[in-house]
């Protein structure tokens, strides 16, 4: 056993306090009095409900006991269980909302102390693996003692990324016989986790966005708590203009908040105005003017995707006859396959994968916009054939004129339209499918990201919970915190004590 707060283990000092006052009783006190009269009646009275030794001792037994009882609940001792191991792993939870605060601490600080305990709980040739979880699993010791195990917790700052539990299946297995995982979130489908910190009572800003024809900030806003609160939101940009909005959003729920501006700023700060657990969440600043937009490149003439990419009001672009470094995307309009690492969109993907070509006017399907009043058409398309982690975007008869999927590391779409034998270049959706491919492949944001500034992450917790398995059967600690128990046993004994001293009167 150990304990998360030894000094209580000082209140035990108020047995004494308990015993002084029970002797105290004890004394006699001689008094001198005129008469008394009255005061035999009055000891007549106190013989009928005087207490027996007997009870006197038991009474002053349940007051020492439940003076330790509390004492050990306030202690807040810990008792590890199970059979004993050479190799322990603590996984440590320092994701972005491990910066909440209950009690004046953080929750990554009460991690480490229930860490701390966990340790100091252990056998003295027990060797102890520290692994930090955050979107990534980063071993910082590796079969260490527990003196290098504690100066190692102590040493782990929070980070500002979610918690990745699919990343939790790159852990060496050999880790895993015998693990505990600390955390502030409640994650059911994990065994030997220790859980630290109270119910988050948190708003936060989860996104914002820009919508660069309408003027308008799209704010996203998260309760993480079971009530309802009211989010007051505020907005500057780069010339000090001010913008608010208020609105209640309820427990577990996510909501946007529109602001419309009144021109287009370059940078925009907003802020929430609330005292909560998480502070670190309630500020989010956005790039949007010139400087922080991503940047295209196409390359080749086209002049329908010129025409697009003139009306996408969210990038930079620029045509060229050669590949370039230091964009963000390439739309490659030749028939040559570059050795790139970026987002890449070839237009002319017929030459590049096999594709047959259908003769006639073929009718065209876009995903997504299937109930489109206008028909769409080609002529002579080629059709491309199924690529391996690729789906379909554009469809004729069925069979794939466009095609959008990951090869290595960067997203990849193939098209083999010819956008002058189509209407579709004539009509609303064609810039609006050419934005919407673009920003598929930009993963989902027109924007760079603006460092050093940290934005909060959408979520605290992304992927699913996975079964981490050793290689040798697995053995969970068992972790039991008694401090209610105690708790519990004290009130217990306070009734009996009641009863004791009531039976003893009556």
């Amino acid at each position: 056993m150990s304990f998360l707060n030894p000094l209580g283990l000082w209140m035990l000092l108020g047995i004494i306090m308990v015993i002084i006052i029970y002797l105290k009783k004890q004394q006699e006190i001689e008094l001198k009095v005129t008469s008394i009269k009255l005061w035999q009646e009055v000891l007549a009275d106190a013989e009928k409900i005087k207490i027996s030794k007997v009870e006197e001792y038991l009474l002053l037994l349940l007051q020492i006991a439940i003076v330790i009882f509390m004492v050990m609940a306030l202690a807040k001792p810990m008792i590890y269980g199970g059979a004993p191991r050479e190799n322990v792993t603590i996984i440590l939870d320092n994701s972005f909302s491990m910066q909440a605060v209950s009690s004046g601490k953080s929750h990554l600080e009460l991690a480490k102390d229930k860490g701390r305990s966990y340790i100091s709980g252990l056998g003295e040739k027990v060797v102890v693996t520290l692994i930090t979880a955050n979107d990534e699993m980063n071993l910082l010791l590796e079969g260490g003692s527990k003196r290098e195990a504690i100066q190692s917790l102590e040493a782990v700052k929070p980070s500002n990324k979610p918690l990745n539990l699919k990343a939790m299946e790159g852990i060496n297995p050999e880790f895993l016989s015998c693990k505990i995982f600390i955390t502030n979130k409640k994650i059911t489908d994990m065994e030997g986790i220790i859980t630290v910190g109270e119910d988050l009572y948190n708003l936060g800003i989860t996104d914002v966005k820009y919508d660069y024809y309408e003027h308008v900030v799209i704010c996203s806003i998260r309760n993480y708590s079971t009530t309802s609160i009211e989010a007051k939101v505020s907005l500057r940009d780069e010339s000090g203009r001010e913008y608010l909005q208020r609105k209640i959003i309820k427990g577990n729920q996510e909501e946007d908040l529109l602001i419309a501006l009144e021109a287009e700023p370059e940078v925009i700060k907003v802020s929430l105005d609330i005292e909560d657990m998480l502070q670190q969440d309630n500020q989010y600043v956005l790039g949007i003017g010139k400087d922080y937009k991503k940047e295209v490149l196409l390359i080749g003439d086209n002049y329908y995707m010129e025409k697009a990419l003139e009306s996408i009001r969210g990038i930079n672009w620029k045509k060229s006859e050669e590949i370039e470094a230091g964009y963000d995307l390439y739309i490659i309009d030749k028939k040559h396959v570059y050795e790139i690492e970026k987002p890449t969109w070839y237009l002319k993907g017929e030459e590049i994968l096999e594709a047959e070509e259908r003769e006639g006017t073929k009718e065209l399907r876009i995903r997504g916009y299937e109930s489109a009043e206008e028909t769409l058409y080609i002529e002579n398309p080629f059709v491309l054939e199924e690529k391996k982690g690729f789906h379909p975007v554009i469809e004729s008869e069925g069979k794939a004129l466009a095609i959008i999927g990951v090869e290595g590391n960067r997203r990849i779409v193939y098209s083999s339209i010819d956008l002058s034998k189509t209407n579709l270049t004539m009509t609303p959706l064609f810039p609006i499918y050419v934005e919407e491919m673009l920003y598929h492949l930009l993963d989902e944001s027109f924007l760079k990201n603006m460092e050093p500034i940290n934005n909060p992450p959408k979520k605290f917790i992304v992927g699913e919970a996975v079964s981490i398995v050793s290689t040798e059967k697995s053995w969970i600690p068992v972790v039991i915190q008694p401090e209610n128990i105690f708790i519990y046993l004290a009130m217990l004994l306070l009734f009996i004590e009641w009863k004791v001293y009531k039976n003893a009167r009556y």
